[in-house]
């Protein structure tokens, strides 16, 4: 989109260059038109990583939304989260608590509406006590259906980055630019407006209602609908002063341009970084620093959802609960750096040796934790072990060092026909069975029996 919208700017700077005053105004209303693409684009270029973040963060069943989005709140305060079951509206999880009694009342807002049709909805703005708020609603699919993260945003984001673009693509002195929402208040200027606030022209105001362009007073305006909201970008700029002669404006033209060019590179980039900071918080939060594995809480929702899966389609999982043996050895002996980068290697390895399906995990210092789904049986999980253990008895090659690891690897099943258990017990079974690996003498691959459970106790 950026390269069409560059184009776009040269195309129209160099036509500009040889136009009469009506060229003039139509080189006006496409400045406008690239302000309002460039503000959509922003928006649009978070919205691949929105969805992703949400189905991974809220995407669970139904009972651990609440718990999803208590920790999503607390690892990054914001005034208002709710998630929603589409299309009955019903609030699955929301902060403050206190919304989850409002039960089907969001339908109503138009940004809901646009998610229910599997769109991204930005709201008008919204007063709150921690300062002018921007709601996003994305919707997200689950295995049980159509679900919507509905988040505050706030509108301080949206101005930073907009301010300067805003003016760099206005490009007439004493104009002025704006981006307003469907009620007419001010989400950003290119002068010193608060955020909030209506438009500080009355008769522009007033205009805009009449008209999308024309004249206000002695100022000549356009507006362009934003794509994918209900908000506007408005131009205005004295008449006189858009219509001035530009016979010695070539050299000023091109700087324009360059610099629009820049604005352009830099600002989406950044309106990206700021619209998606979420969706690489939550990426930190669920996995691991030094591997980049999925951690503890992203493996046990994992497990947790294809437990869910396999009550409903049958068949057979297993989780492998795989310690490294004489670890500590290593570590005292060649340094936590040696140490450090050897678990980075072992993770390599298990990447590599993963079926399409698994889901493999740090689950802390030297243990790890992997998911296999689609099982035939007990015997298939054991074959998946001991090909593990062959490839990390291979040696590491760690800078100088050439060091060699075993593993101990304990299993625990779930049929169809089993007992119903949940994700902690199913990995807890698995770690009672890696202990019976290590006590038989390690480097050993053990299946979990009902009677490991008396023997822990």
């Amino acid at each position: 989109m950026a390269v069409a919208v560059v184009g776009g700017v040269g195309i129209y700077l160099a036509h500009a260059q040889a136009s009469a005053r009506d060229k003039l105004r139509e080189d006006f209303a496409q400045r406008a038109a690239l302000a309002s693409k460039l503000t959509g684009g922003a928006l649009a270029s978070s919205e691949r990583d929105s969805r992703a973040f949400a189905r991974r963060t809220f995407g669970g069943p139904e009972r651990t939304v609440q718990a999803a989005v208590d920790v999503d709140e607390k690892a990054e305060p914001q005034a208002r989260i709710i998630v929603l079951r589409a299309p009955d509206g019903r609030v699955l999880g929301a902060y403050p608590h206190s919304l989850r009694r409002q039960k089907h009342r969001f339908l109503n807002d138009p940004e809901i509406a646009r998610a229910i049709k599997g769109e991204i909805g930005y709201s008008n703005l919204v007063a709150s006590s921690s300062g002018p708020l921007i709601m996003v609603a994305v919707p997200f699919s689950t295995k049980e259906g159509l679900r919507i993260w509905w988040a505050s945003v706030s509108a301080e984001e949206l101005s930073t980055f907009a301010k300067a673009y805003l003016s760099t693509a206005l490009g007439v002195k004493g104009g002025s630019a704006f981006v307003v929402d469907a009620s007419g208040k001010l989400l950003a200027s290119s002068g010193r407006e608060r955020i909030g606030a209506p438009l500080p022209n009355r008769s522009l105001a007033r205009a805009l209602r009449a008209a999308p362009s024309g004249i206000a007073g002695d100022d000549y305006y356009v507006s362009v609908q934003v794509p994918a909201t209900s908000w506007r970008v408005v131009f205005a700029a004295p008449e006189a002063a858009l219509l001035a002669p530009a016979r010695s404006t070539d050299p000023v033209a091109w700087h324009l341009f360059g610099a629009f060019v820049f604005a352009l590179a830099c600002l989406l980039g950044l309106g990206a970084a700021t619209l998606n900071r979420s969706a690489r918080l939550a990426h930190e939060r669920l996995h691991d620093a030094l591997t980049g594995l999925p951690n503890r809480a992203l493996f046990v929702d994992r497990t947790e959802q294809a437990l869910a899966a396999m009550s409903r389609r049958g068949g057979c999982l297993a989780a492998l609960f795989i310690d490294l043996d004489r670890f500590k050895r290593i570590n005292d002996a060649q340094g936590h750096a040696v140490g450090d980068e050897l678990l980075v290697a072992v993770a390599g390895r298990l990447t590599a040796s993963m079926r399409p399906g698994d889901s493999l995990s740090r689950f802390g210092g030297d243990e790890f934790l992997v998911l296999c789904t689609e099982l035939q049986d007990g015997r298939q999980a054991t074959e998946i072990a001991n090909r593990i253990q062959d490839e990390l008895a291979r040696p590491f090659e760690i800078g100088e060092h050439e060091l060699t690891i075993e593993c101990s690897i304990g299993i625990a099943l779930r049929r169809t026909d089993d007992e119903k258990i949940d994700a902690g017990t199913l990995i807890h079974n698995a770690d009672l069975a890696m202990y019976r690996a290590k006590q038989g003498g390690r480097d050993r691959v053990e299946l979990f029996d009902p009677t490991l459970v008396p023997a822990a106790a």
